[in-house]
């Protein structure tokens, strides 16, 4: 597919749904590791495919340009397919010939992300309060599709964009349909509440063990847990520090703030 297809992918009959489903093919492929021979030679076509379907941003912005017309599907199957080879291949963008294509490609990237924010902006709207049902519509599916398309492009542009780039982040590709991804994922990218595009539902540690402490706090003692207060930390605690008692004072000759308010109890 490399050596033979991508070379020469612009003569593909059927250029919609053909050329989608080979790069939706290499991308899936991509999580086997390559042959140590051909890898650079895969890493390579696949770059300069990648090149071809993101555009460089426009040098003038007109006021009646009309915007570059860019493959979202095409460019999620590109890049993740890059992000998997360049794991394998880590001189692809290192020393001078690699610094050149990482500063070429940034610069594709980053117009390409803001295409995408854009986008994904507009879809929230679109799907924003629909409930589980609504979103299974298929006018509604074709949105809920573009927003992981776009999501994960945007989650790994931003792995470029490290110095050296850190290629770890795992997404699920958007045309690999889960039921767990749909039910549980699809309504937190709408709302925008998860920018993650992994099917997993973070808890917050501070809420979930501020609900253990309340909950034992209320076994024990039968009632709510009071907030204690807690004497300043880092730089403002400098200084601060028990003050002694003072020595040769009776009842009710204490001194300073509060006094005649707590007498006889040595208030300083």
């Amino acid at each position: 597919m490399c050596t033979s297809v991508f070379p020469a992918f612009d003569k593909v009959t059927d250029k919609g749904d053909v050329q989608l489903n080979l790069l939706q093919l290499v991308a899936e492929m991509t999580a086997c590791r390559p042959p140590a021979d051909t890898v650079a030679v895969c890493t390579s076509s696949v770059y300069d495919l990648l090149m071809v379907y993101c555009p460089l941003p426009p040098a003038v912005k007109e006021e009646n340009a009309e915007e570059p017309n860019l493959q979202f599907s095409f460019v999620e199957c590109l890049l993740f397919s890059f992000h998997q080879l360049c794991k394998v291949d880590a001189d692809f963008l290192v020393g001078d010939q690699g610094t050149e294509r990482l500063r070429s490609i940034r610069q594709r990237l980053q117009y390409f992300s803001r295409r995408c924010q854009s986008y994904i902006s507009q879809l929230r709207a679109t799907l924003r309060g629909k409930s589980a049902n609504q979103l299974q519509e298929p006018e509604n599916q074709v949105k809920v599709v573009a927003l992981r398309t776009t999501t994960n492009i945007t989650t790994l542009i931003k792995d470029f964009f490290h110095s050296p780039p850190l290629l770890k982040t795992t997404v699920t590709l958007s045309w690999i349909n889960k039921m767990k991804a749909q039910k549980q994922g699809d309504t937190d990218k709408v709302n925008g509440t998860s920018s993650a595009v992994s099917t997993k539902r973070s808890i917050s540690p501070i809420r979930f063990e501020s609900t253990i402490e309340e909950s034992r706090a209320k076994k024990k003692s039968g009632r709510p847990a009071k907030d204690l207060y807690s004497p300043p930390g880092g730089m403002f605690s400098k200084g601060i520090g028990l003050v002694p008692a003072v020595s040769g004072r009776g009842r009710g000759q204490g001194r300073g703030r509060g006094r005649g308010q707590m007498r006889g109890r040595g208030w300083w």
